[in-house]
């Protein structure tokens, strides 16, 4: 699946204007790029649950990611201000 500049460009500057590191914002845009296109969904639906301080999705949206995990690997939200500074890196 071929990368689109133009999309991942858009999506790298919205995570830049929300203050993310360069570094981490060039992942996460891939990562968000390659859902939308896997899942058919406008990059933009994805985008809002973005915010500052890392991935906050609304209760839908999780217990419809939860029914497809194992009890073992629910997930939850990712908030980068609860990450212990020494392992931030490695979590992003």
């Amino acid at each position: 699946m071929a990368l689109e500049t133009d999309k991942f460009d858009y999506v790298y500057g919205k995570l830049l204007h929300l203050g993310f590191d360069p570094n981490h914002a060039k992942q996460l845009a891939k990562n968000l790029y390659d859902i939308s296109k896997e899942l058919g969904t406008n990059i933009d639906q994805i985008l809002k649950y973005v915010t500052p301080n890392g991935l906050r999705f609304d209760n839908t949206v999780y217990a419809t990611l939860n029914r497809a995990r194992t009890k073992s690997s629910q997930i939850g939200f990712l908030d980068v201000s609860n990450i212990p500074p020494g392992i931030r890196q490695q979590v992003a």
